[in-house]
C-alpha cells in the first residue's frame, strides 16, 4: 500500500498545529531582539546571506522547530522556516516527491 503524503486528504499526526497556531507564540523568532526581516528577506537581495544566516541561527535553537517545518511544508509560505529557506524547502519537497514517485513505480512493477 502506498501512502500519498502530497494530497490535501493526507492524515496528519495529532498535534498543536491542528488546533491553530498557538505554537508560534513559543517560537524563538518572536523574541524581542529578533528582527522579523531576517526571515522574509528576498533570497537574492544584496546582504540576504547574512540575514538568512541570522534567521537560521535563531531557528536552530527554536523549541518548536518541528511544528514550524510542518507549517512551512503545509502552507508553502515564503521565508525562512525551521532553518530552511523557501528554495531549500522546495528542493527538499521535490526530492521527496521524486522518491515517492520512484517507490510508486517499484510497487506497481
Amino acid at each position: 500500500m502506498t501512502v500519498d503524503w502530497r494530497g490535501p486528504a493526507r492524515p496528519l499526526p495529532a498535534g498543536p498545529w491542528q488546533r491553530g497556531q498557538e505554537w508560534m507564540t513559543r517560537a524563538a523568532c518572536t523574541a524581542p531582539d529578533v528582527d522579523p526581516a531576517w526571515f522574509t528577506v528576498e533570497e537574492s537581495a544584496p546582504g540576504a546571506a547574512l540575514q538568512i544566516a541570522k534567521a537560521k541561527t535563531v531557528c536552530r535553537a527554536c523549541p518548536v522547530k518541528l511544528l514550524c517545518r510542518i507549517h512551512a511544508d503545509e502552507t508553502g509560505e515564503y521565508g525562512v522556516y525551521a532553518a530552511e529557506t523557501y528554495t531549500e524547502r522546495t528542493r527538499r519537497l521535490a526530492r521527496w516527491r521524486r522518491l515517492q514517485h520512484d517507490l510508486d513505480l517499484e510497487a506497481s512493477a
